[in-house]
Parts: structure tokens; sequence; C-alpha cells
């Protein structure tokens, strides 16, 4: 159901204003929103302890082909395979970032 559709059922299930409707909604993905993330969190947690364990069993039994695997999936989990790229806008000026360096030769001064 989209939102305001859930705004408009609350303003006939409870007699309230389109305004209040709209606050207990907004608070209520808030919540949802926070919760959300902590179970994130949370999840992350179990499941990278799982991985862990795995790739202890794989490092005893000198498994290496799992043992990589299990490298390969914590290494996901980090993000550590994206190259991230920030991009800031200031006013007129938009500035990039990448995690790779680039030389950019200075630009010559107008004469």
């Amino acid at each position: 159901m989209s939102g305001p559709k859930v705004r408009e059922e609350l303003q006939k299930k409870y007699d309230i204003k389109p305004a209040r409707a709209k606050q207990i909604l907004t608070t209520a993905y808030a919540q949802i929103v926070d919760y959300n993330e902590k179970m994130a969190d949370k999840i992350a947690a179990v499941q990278l302890a799982r991985v862990e364990e795995i790739l202890q069993e794989c490092m005893e039994t000198n498994d290496r082909e799992r043992a990589l695997k299990a490298i390969d999936i914590i290494n996901k989990m980090f993000c550590l395979y994206v190259e991230r790229k920030d991009v800031n806008i200031h006013g007129d000026i938009i500035k990039f970032e990448f995690d790779t360096a680039v030389n950019v030769p200075p630009k010559p001064e107008d004469e």
C-alpha cells in the first residue's frame, strides 16, 4: 500500500486530520528504518561468524579451495571488490573522488 493510501486509511479509521496521519506515518517509517538497520547489522555479524567458522575448518583440513571461497565471501561482505566513487556538489563546483589515484597535469595558466 502506498504512503498516500495508508494516510487515507489512518484518517478514516481513526478520524484524524491529514497532517496527523502524515506525522504518524513518518514516525512509523523512521522506526521501521531504524529497526531494519539494527537487524541488518545483527544478521551481518551472525553471517560473518558463520563464514569465519567455515574458514577455520577449511584451514584446519587444508582445504584451500573452500578457504579461498570463504575469504571471497568475507571480502564481498565488506565490499572490498567495489570501487568507491564519491561525488560532492557545492554550488557550481563538482568534485569526484575515486579510490584509485589519478595524476592530472596542472592546468596551464592563461596568458
